[in-house]
């Protein structure tokens, strides 16, 4: 039900917000700053407060954000979850009631005609998976595209994102008001003025309140949904506060914020740094002053009496000196003072403090990466002294997953009040509409490190001599993603791993076991011609990449044992495939 016109409008006049709505936007901004690269003038001024407003306005104008690629570095790697191979989304096949059309099952629905986005998988990976970790206190609402819906009609729900500036107030599980990126336009006298659009959401209603006059009168349009709860779906986070009625939470990726403000901090005075002692500052000796203001830089507004800045010598009071012109010194008067021989020089700058800050500005990024376990993302080599710890993967797992549960949750909740909307008045028992929907798997196989930090994994293991196989499986990932483009190379070299059983051995270490019978002849003679084994397996049998580890190596085996038939005196080591 409809809260009372004084209600309305004290959240739409700004009298009313739900208590941790200033906290929830402050978490919003923090992560906006470094997701978006929007320019954080509170975080700038704040310390540097007494710079004139001219100095402020030229850091906004000559600001690049630092931290936009460390952020983004990060939500790249987290959305390879979708990539994962274990992450799937799949929909029954034999619980779809014979009173649903074919082609307006949920599967088809889900998959194929959401709007805009066509699927629930491509709304959640390109729109909401980002929105998730900017904004941890903002909610999903599922609505319908119209509110006038015929009876014979499939309702068309969508999910609509909604951010902590736009959350006005709500009770948790019971209602929301929220405030829409929609804009509507009324007429007074002659002009056309931009309205604000609202939305009042229950357990059974929809209701959208559109401007229409200055007044702040609403036009209501309802949607009767009946569907028992909300039909929002709450980001949620890391919970930092939570009762019966509100909740307050974090973006899984805001332990990063503390290290990026001061990256963005000490990147904007590295900008100031590099202006001022990077480059030539001239100094000279006082020239003419300016006929305009007469010396005092400024001159009288007409109109006004107020004193501006002089556009002639730009507020300094004598004529400015351009360095691609010769430099006029006066004579002194009689009795007056000469000018100082040369009458203008450059002045000598510390650059040192240029690189400290620079170094600076990387270990605040590097230390942001650090606090979420993603501290191989960073362009700082791993091994570095005093730099870098190593990379703990499991860690970073634990993480990734934290993220994966979140993102399973969101696309669950969201199909189920698709679901509801869809056929609620088709299929009434609620337990065969469960059984409709999909199962979605939380990924637990990741693709999160780079070359470089599998690269130094293997370069440990084999320091520290681990075991040949361990070592071997991690080359055998590090080929897997190295060429992921080049299928035919793939899966040679991910097979000489398979069904050499000498793969990363050395040579002198095979021709001694061959010697001593501690390896088998067959084995050796496999190992010393693998590529061509394989290549021939695979032109006798174009298949041949797809067989199981055992027929694969049953065929190794067949040629090993013709190659000593041939010649059974002969076993001829060669290096191994690289």
């Amino acid at each position: 039900m409809l809260p009372t016109q004084d209600q309305i409008k004290a959240w739409t006049t700004g009298r009313q917000f739900h208590p941790y709505y200033e906290k929830s936007v402050e978490y919003e901004n923090d992560m906006r700053v470094h997701a978006l690269g929007t320019y954080p003038k509170e975080l700038i001024e704040e310390r540097r407060p007494n710079e004139s407003v001219k100095i402020h306005a030229f850091r906004k104008k000559i600001f690049i954000s630092p931290t936009l690629g460390t952020y983004g570095k990060v939500s790249t790697s987290l959305s390879k979850i979708r990539k994962s191979s274990d992450y799937n989304i799949v929909f029954p096949t034999d619980k779809n009631p014979s009173t649903i059309a074919e082609d307006e099952t949920l599967e088809t629905y889900c998959i194929q005609k959401i709007p805009t986005y066509k699927s629930v998988d491509n709304w959640f990976w390109s729109i909401c998976f980002n929105f998730m970790l900017m904004d941890a206190n903002g909610i999903v609402v599922v609505m319908p595209t119209t509110f006038a819906v015929a009876p014979n009609e499939y309702i068309k729900p969508y999910p609509v994102n909604f951010s902590s500036t736009q959350i006005i107030d709500y009770v948790k599980d019971q209602w929301y008001f929220v405030k829409s990126d929609e804009v509507s336009y009324f007429q007074s006298g002659n002009r056309k003025f931009q309205g604000e659009i609202y939305y009042y959401i229950d357990g059974t209603e929809i209701h959208k309140l559109t401007q229409i006059n200055s007044k702040g009168d609403y036009k209501v349009e309802t949607y009767v949904h009946n569907i028992g709860m909300p039909p929002v779906v709450t980001l949620r986070g890391v919970v930092e506060k939570d009762n019966n009625f509100y909740s307050l939470n974090r973006s899984r990726l805001y332990p990063m914020v503390g290290w990026l403000k001061e990256a963005v901090r000490e990147y904007s005075d590295l900008q100031a740094g590099v202006l001022q002692s990077m480059f030539p500052s001239y100094w000279y000796y006082e020239g003419q002053e300016c006929k305009k203001c007469k010396g005092t830089g400024e001159l009288i507004k007409k109109g006004s009496g107020a004193p501006i800045e002089c556009e002639a010598c730009h507020g300094f009071g004598n004529m400015p000196v351009n360095p691609y012109e010769v430099l006029k010194v006066k004579a002194a008067s009689i009795g007056g003072v000469a000018a100082p021989t040369p009458p203008g020089g450059i002045l000598e700058k510390d650059t040192k403090v240029i690189g400290i800050q620079d170094a600076r500005v990387a270990q605040h990024l590097y230390a942001a990466l650090s606090t979420v376990n993603m501290e191989h993302l960073a362009s700082t080599p791993l091994n570095q002294s005093g730099t870098a710890k190593e990379w703990d993967r499991s860690e970073a797992n634990n993480f990734v997953y934290a993220v994966a549960e979140d993102a399973v949750r969101i696309m669950d909740e969201t199909i189920y009040l698709i679901n509801e909307y869809r056929y609620s008045f088709i299929v009434s028992d609620k337990e065969k509409r469960k059984a409709m929907l999909p199962i979605i798997n939380v990924p637990v196989k990741y693709d999160i490190a780079t070359d470089e930090t599998i690269a130094n994994d293997i370069m440990r293991m084999k320091d520290a001599k681990f075991n040949q196989l361990t070592i071997a499986a991690a080359e055998a990932e590090f080929i897997a993603r190295r060429f992921i483009s080049d299928k035919e190379l793939r899966d040679l070299v991910l097979t000489v791993f398979e069904v050499d059983g000498l793969a990363g051995k050395a040579e002198e270490d095979i021709a001694l076991g061959v010697a001593n019978g501690w390896i088998r002849r067959q084995t050796a003679i496999i190992h010393s011609n693998i590529k061509d084994f394989i290549e021939r397996a695979v032109s006798e049998n174009k298949s041949f990449y797809s067989l199981g580890l055992e027929d694969k190596k049953a065929v190794m085996l067949k040629y090993a044992d013709e190659q000593i038939a041939m010649d059974s005196s002969t076993v001829k080591l060669a290096p191994p495939v690289k």
